[in-house]
C-alpha cells in the first residue's frame, strides 16, 4: 500500500488486492516537507479499534486487519493528518460458525 501525504491530506495511491487477517503487508508513505525529521506514527482503524504503528524510513509492516473498510492516517505529536479508506477483501478466515466435530475413527485414532 502506498500513500500520499501533503498538506496533512492523505490519499491512496496503491492498494491493490488488501485480503484481510494477512501480516505481511507493508504501508510506504511519502511527505511533503513539513513532516521532515519528525517521528511519524500510521494508525489504522477498524470497527472502532485502532493500531498504531511507528514509521521507519517512512514505512511500516501493517498489523493483520478484518475485512472491510480500514481508516489510515498519521500523526507526530504535534501535527496530524486526515484519514484515507481502504478496503479489505474477505479472505477465508472472515467465515462464522464453530469448526465441525471430526468423526468418531478419527477422534479415536488422535487420542489413542
Amino acid at each position: 500500500m502506498i500513500l500520499n501525504v501533503r498538506n496533512r491530506n492523505i490519499r491512496v495511491h496503491k492498494a491493490n488486492n488488501q485480503i484481510s487477517y494477512n501480516s505481511d503487508y507493508i504501508a510506504e508513505f511519502s511527505f511533503d516537507d513539513e513532516w521532515g525529521g519528525k517521528v511519524k506514527t500510521a494508525r489504522f482503524i477498524q470497527n472502532g479499534e485502532y493500531f498504531d504503528v511507528v514509521l521507519v524510513n517512512d514505512r511500516c509492516e501493517i498489523p493483520p486487519l478484518k475485512s472491510g473498510f480500514v481508516r489510515v492516517g498519521v500523526f507526530t505529536d504535534s501535527m496530524t493528518s486526515t484519514y484515507a479508506d481502504v478496503y479489505y477483501k474477505t479472505s477465508i478466515k472472515d467465515g462464522t460458525g464453530s469448526p465441525a466435530e471430526p468423526p468418531e475413527d478419527v477422534y479415536a485414532q488422535l487420542t489413542a
